[in-house]
């Protein structure tokens, strides 16, 4: 689901400590559900993300489910845990036959500012999660090793990694379990292709390793729900319409921002953000309103809240009709779309079902002046009232 532009709406908060900012965390999670339900976006739910890079922690995702939608996100078929895959706890799937194990080499940046190599053992059939690589080692920031780097480090290219290389040399060895629980398994040694046969506990010459396995595998189908374990995850499609971060020092720091905390000393503040995809909000809720006659907006969300359809315009008395009519609808602070095109009666209502306005009202030289007929979009109920009792007609449906 794509718009021509993409605008956002963000918001920065800035604290004195981490707690802070994880408090204002919170309140901007408050506030944009606020602002979607306001927008008429009530299927919105919650769910753990992967910030990426813009985020130095867990991340909060917004999300509708919609087959349209740009994110994949993985749900449990038994509690309904759901979220971004590369957060959400899970136990592997059961291992296909042949299962082959590789190693993909990590560069974390640690708190304190240094640089540890890290190893990862998987199954070849899952992808690594660097966010649960972050969460389990307390990185602050996890990356892919240059391949470059790789023969200087560990003696082996790309692609040719096995567990014992790791183990045999100065880096973070960790397992994932879907490695780590295999009784047999394939290895790469770079030589020979796969060493089939491989046991933790010693084959084809190689020490024994008692690997320790963490959830370090990317959520996808079958992987077991980690929240209830008893449910697995299946996929579905989600779209994002906003986001709210964990910035905590990384731009702050760099850009020499500082206030005087409470013992007179200089000290960075800790941030979090939040952006609201407003033209993405748009799209959504046309998406999730519509139905087979086309849009359907709620009070205060689309163009207008009032399709005015005025039949046989040409006539003066009906224009004159219609331009009272604004009025008083202006009035009582309604927003109104008037059309007044010389165009038959039916083609005007299918426009108007097509737009999905909340309510129609038609004006017909065939009713008294003070009569008009109202057509709730939502239900599709046609009903009679006077002018002066429109905006009784024309609330929320």
């Amino acid at each position: 689901m794509r718009g021509r532009e993409f605008t956002m709406a963000d918001a920065y908060t800035y604290d004195a400590s981490p707690e802070g900012m994880r408090e204002s965390v919170a309140f901007l999670n408050d506030a944009v559900t606020a602002s979607l339900t306001g927008m008429g976006l009530t299927g919105v739910f919650q769910a753990s993300a992967d910030g990426g890079s813009i985020s130095a922690g867990p991340s909060t995702e917004h999300l509708a489910l919609s087959t349209t939608g740009q994110s994949t996100i993985v749900v449990c078929d038994h509690c309904g845990n759901r979220g971004d895959g590369a957060v959400a706890a899970a136990t592997p799937p059961p291992a296909g036959p042949d299962p082959v194990v590789n190693v993909i080499a990590f560069t974390l940046t640690l708190a304190h500012g240094g640089t540890q190599a890290a190893t990862v053992a998987i199954r070849s059939d899952l992808q690594v999660s660097p966010r649960k690589v972050a969460a389990a080692t307390g990185a602050a920031h996890v990356r892919l090793l240059d391949p470059q780097d790789l023969p200087a480090l560990l003696g082996k290219e790309a692609g040719t990694l096995t567990p014992w290389d790791a183990a045999a040399n100065d880096v973070l060895a960790l397992y994932d379990h879907s490695a780590a629980g295999l009784d047999e398994f394939a290895i790469s040694d770079g030589h020979e292709g796969l060493l089939t046969g491989i046991r933790w506990n010693g084959t084809h010459g190689l020490p024994a390793l008692t690997p320790h396995g963490a959830d370090l595998h990317h959520a996808t189908d079958n992987s077991r729900c980690g929240a209830c374990s008893q449910g697995r995850y299946r996929s579905t499609r989600a779209v994002e319409v906003a986001h709210v971060f964990e910035l905590g020092t990384q731009y702050s720091r760099p850009m020499n921002l500082s206030f005087t905390d409470q013992h007179g000393q200089p000290a960075t503040p800790w941030m979090a953000c939040s952006g609201i995809g407003i033209t993405r909000c748009l799209q959504t809720a046309a998406e999730l309103h519509r139905d087979h006659h086309g849009l359907r907006w709620k009070p205060g969300t689309g163009p207008a809240d009032i399709h005015l359809t005025v039949l046989r315009a040409d006539r003066a008395e009906m224009s004159e009709r219609a331009d009272q009519l604004t009025k008083q609808l202006l009035a009582q602070n309604r927003s109104v779309l008037v059309d007044d095109r010389p165009l038959p009666a039916g083609d005007k209502l299918r426009y108007a079902r097509l737009l999905g306005l909340p309510h129609t009202v038609v004006l017909s030289p065939d009713r008294p002046a003070d009569e008009i007929e109202v057509i709730n979009r939502w239900t599709g109920r046609t009903t009679t009232a006077t002018s002066i009792h429109l905006h009784q007609l024309a609330a929320a449906p």
